[in-house]
């Protein structure tokens, strides 16, 4: 049976454990500059940074949902923030704003009411442990994304 515990552990994984999928994030990012992260090496594709602007985004709107089950919880800023400051600061700091997203959702799991992960989301047509899941299900997702992006630069 899946808990709380193993949820949020599955989360911190793809950060910088060991997934079952050999890759974290922290380990991908060792050899990404902020020029590298910006790049765009697939036309119309999106970048290495505003994944991860998109990623820290879902973390706060599904944690939102997980804190105040009885409220739509919709988090400031966009789906695929765009870049304005592109120096290595500014790269830090948005690495530093998904381990701290991704921290915040893994808490927002270990702290919800078990009881409650079948219950459907107000704003969605989906349970609450979908939407824990499927936090894990994007990062996975994008975290190859990101993986490939490296390989085209």
């Amino acid at each position: 049976m899946w808990t709380n515990e193993k949820l949020a552990h599955e989360l911190r994984s793809l950060y910088n454990g060991k997934p079952w999928l050999d890759v974290t994030f922290e380990a991908s990012f060792k050899t990404v500059s902020a020029e590298d992260a910006a790049s765009h090496p697939i036309k119309n594709g999106n970048s290495i940074w505003t994944i991860v602007n998109h990623l820290v985004f879902w973390h706060r709107a599904v944690a939102g949902r997980l804190q105040k089950p009885g409220k739509i919880f919709v988090p400031e800023g966009k789906d695929f923030a765009p870049i304005t400051d592109f120096s290595e600061a500014a790269w830090q700091k948005t690495k530093e704003n998904l381990q701290t997203s991704l921290e915040e959702m893994a808490e927002a799991i270990l702290n919800f009411d078990e009881k409650k992960w079948d219950q459907t989301c107000p704003d969605k047509p989906t349970t609450f442990y979908e939407n824990a899941a499927g936090i894990i299900e994007h990062d996975a997702y994008h975290l190859g994304q990101i993986v490939l992006l490296k390989k085209a630069f």
